[in-house]
Order: structure tokens, then C-alpha cells, then sequence
């Protein structure tokens, strides 16, 4: 289920880049948002909106060594059952449905966030490669090649 894009010595360039310039890694930070960015905007208008929190509650944060789409919150604790269905509501007991309960169909892969990653591949990975390479060459550490 979970798609994701992994990129091998990413920890090693980040230790690298602290040892060059310590604000290196708060623009490898950075740099990381603007990758999951590209799913999280894509990702926003395909979600039903009655209200909007749930549109507003795809959110974008990372580490320096990872970057994620967060989503629901307080705001929109429901996030999930929206994305990837299930049943929920008075009444509610998991694996059973009652007169009480909303139902609202399973899909394992869900219906915005993983669909969207899959789909923005290619640009993910383009931009992840573009974010590191202007890192490397702000460090003066020589030119970035793809493997």
C-alpha cells in the first residue's frame, strides 16, 4: 500500500553537508517540502469538499532525511475514512455495520494521497533529484550524476 520514494545515501549527504555548512541541512529540509509538495497540491483538489477542512488539511512537513504529507488533524479527524473509506458513526463496531454507521467503500491503496504519489512519480523523483544536486553544487562538492 504504501508507495514511497526512497533515495539511498540520503543520510550520508545530509552528515556530509552538515560537516560543509550546518545550514545546508535545513535547505535539504526545505527542499524535501518542496518535493512532497508536488503531491499535496495535486492531491488537494481531488478530495470532496463539503466544509474545505479536509482539502485543508493536507498538510506538507519533513526532516532532513524524509519528507511526508500529513493529513485530518483535530480539524478533520475523519481524513482517513474520506481517503480510504470504511464505516463509522453511532453505533459503529469495526467489522460490522449497523443502522447507525456510514459506510463508505474500502480501498486499500485509498483514493488521493497514494493514487496521486503514483501518478506524480516521475515528477517526484525529478524534483527530489534537482533539490539535491542544487545542494551539492551550493557546497561546492562537485556535480550530481543520476544512477
Amino acid at each position: 500500500m504504501a508507495d514511497t520514494v526512497q533515495v539511498r545515501g540520503l543520510r550520508e549527504l545530509q552528515r556530509g553537508l552538515k560537516q560543509v555548512d550546518s545550514e545546508l541541512g535545513p535547505t535539504l529540509r526545505k527542499g524535501l517540502n518542496e518535493v512532497a509538495e508536488i503531491v499535496a497540491s495535486a492531491a488537494r483538489p481531488l478530495v470532496p469538499s463539503r466544509s474545505g477542512r479536509a482539502r485543508a488539511s493536507i498538510k506538507v512537513g519533513s526532516s532532513q532525511r524524509a519528507a511526508q504529507i500529513k493529513v485530518g488533524g483535530t480539524k478533520a479527524g475523519y481524513f482517513p475514512w474520506l481517503d480510504f473509506g470504511g464505516s463509522t458513526g453511532k453505533g459503529h463496531i469495526p467489522g460490522k455495520a449497523f443502522s447507525g454507521s456510514v459506510r463508505r467503500r474500502f480501498i486499500k491503496e485509498g483514493r488521493y494521497i497514494y493514487p496521486t504519489l503514483a501518478r506524480k512519480r516521475d515528477e517526484v523523483e525529478e524534483k527530489l533529484f534537482d533539490v539535491i544536486g542544487r545542494l551539492v553544487d551550493s557546497a561546492g562538492l562537485g556535480r550530481l550524476e543520476e544512477t
